[in-house]
């Protein structure tokens, strides 16, 4: 189902945003801020100024936004699974250098999956469902050849964030990222993993599930 949208603008940049009901949105509106500015704000003395990032589940692309107010030089790849979410994100990020945006979703193989539409006043819990009505390709990021080394990654994808490591564990081992997760995986597998890779944790929020990981 298409959700509708409207334009607005948050801390002086142009944002297309759903319609409410939607908390995402409605929280972009209600802060005249980028969605999770706290955590953002509280953490950003620690993320990289410059280099590649990838954003996994970008949604409609408020944190490539948020990213690239605070740090212009930064490179991003953002990767949407959702079409709805995708179709915003696209417009958002049209146009701005360096920032690159697909209409797929990351996992432990390539492969094409089935995804549920979440739930219609929240553009952010879309998750990967045997039983979902939808279908797209995943990919599993070490079969992608990189140009540059990737130094950061954010990524929050409902769960799935283990397969989605399991799929680039070369390019973590090579590329050491730090790493900013949301992990609702059943007893933290996504962040148990990382710790397995020697990866160690700088910051959380455990009210939210964020945390930031680093070699």
């Amino acid at each position: 189902m298409k959700r509708e949208s409207r334009l607005i603008s948050v801390q002086g940049v142009p944002m297309l945003i759903f319609d409410s009901p939607e908390c995402i949105s409605d929280d972009i509106v209600k802060y005249n801020n980028f969605w999770e500015f706290e955590l953002f704000n509280r953490w950003k003395h620690h993320f990289p100024s410059k280099g590649l990032m990838l954003d996994l589940g970008a949604n409609i692309g408020s944190h490539c936004l948020q990213f690239k107010h605070w740090f212009p030089d930064i490179e991003i790849l953002a990767f949407e699974l959702d079409y709805n979410n995708f179709r915003l994100l696209s417009k958002n990020v049209k146009g701005i250098h360096n920032i690159l945006c697909f209409n797929v979703g990351v996992g432990s193989h390539t492969s094409i999956v089935n995804f549920d539409n979440g739930h219609f006043s929240n553009s952010g819990v879309v998750k990967i469902a045997a039983n979902g009505e939808n279908q797209n390709i995943v990919l599993a990021l070490d079969d992608l050849h990189f140009q540059k080394p990737i130094n950061f990654i954010k990524i929050d994808i409902e769960g799935h964030e283990l397969s989605a490591f399991e799929g680039m564990t070369t390019l973590l081992k090579n590329n050491n990222p730090m790493i900013w997760l949301e992990d609702i995986t059943e007893n933290k597998g996504a962040l148990s993993f990382l710790f397995n890779l020697g990866y160690k944790l700088l910051a959380e929020n455990k009210a939210t599930d964020d945390y930031l990981v680093y070699k």
